[in-house]
């Protein structure tokens, strides 16, 4: 007898099989693991871009021009038609004005397309905003001239109640890049036109108060 006859080739053939189904599963695990890191790295939040510091002729108007006063906090405060309005602005949440409310809750957000929401009859009010809000009778309130043209000429509506506060934001500062362009904000015509946001945006805030409650 050869010593080839001697080889239990019956087990050859087994070990060649399990040492072949052992690599295709370590490649198929090798792949796996490339395709979840691949999938988790694409997943992972991008840092937000800083935003921009607030000029030095900004910071001035908010208190030579527009009356806000400095508080221990770092923000700024002054009334407007007898409410107190708050601002705030950084360059990680952006910018925001708020004022105490006592009532009810919501939210006026630009559209963009989407559905939904409450309708006030008015077509520029209803194709541009989508409104939520927790108050009978709301949608009729915003549709008065009064305030309907107040939120119609601001440049960008993103405003929230929760019951207790009132908050109009601006958190990508969109609202002021598009008041100012095509002006910069530091230059006389792009200080004048963020006064005239700052107005605009107490008025909202002030008039969607009075009617919260």
């Amino acid at each position: 007898m050869s010593g080839l006859d001697s080889i239990q080739w019956e087990w050859v053939g087994a070990a060649g099989g399990l040492l072949c189904t052992a690599a295709c599963g370590l490649v198929a695990l090798i792949t796996i693991g490339i395709l979840v890191w691949r999938l988790t790295r694409a997943r992972a939040p991008e840092e937000p871009p800083d935003l921009p510091e607030q000029g030095p002729e900004t910071t001035r108007i908010l208190t030579t021009v527009l009356g806000y006063r400095r508080t221990d906090s770092g923000n700024h405060t002054r009334e407007r038609w007898g409410r107190p309005v708050t601002y705030a602005r950084d360059t990680t949440n952006g910018a925001r004005w708020s004022t105490p409310v006592d009532g009810y809750t919501l939210t006026i957000r630009e559209r963009d397309g989407g559905p939904g929401g409450l309708k006030t009859g008015t077509a520029a009010l209803d194709t541009r905003f989508r409104i939520e809000s927790d108050m009978p009778g709301l949608p009729a309130l915003l549709a008065e001239p009064e305030l309907r043209d107040r939120l119609l000429a601001l440049p960008l509506v993103d405003c929230s109640a929760d019951g207790t506060r009132l908050v109009f934001a601006d958190p990508k500062l969109m609202g002021h890049k598009r008041s100012c362009t095509p002006h910069d904000p530091e230059s006389a015509d792009g200080l004048a036109m963020q006064v005239r946001l700052h107005d605009g945006v107490g008025d909202v805030l002030v008039m969607l108060a009075d009617r919260l409650g």
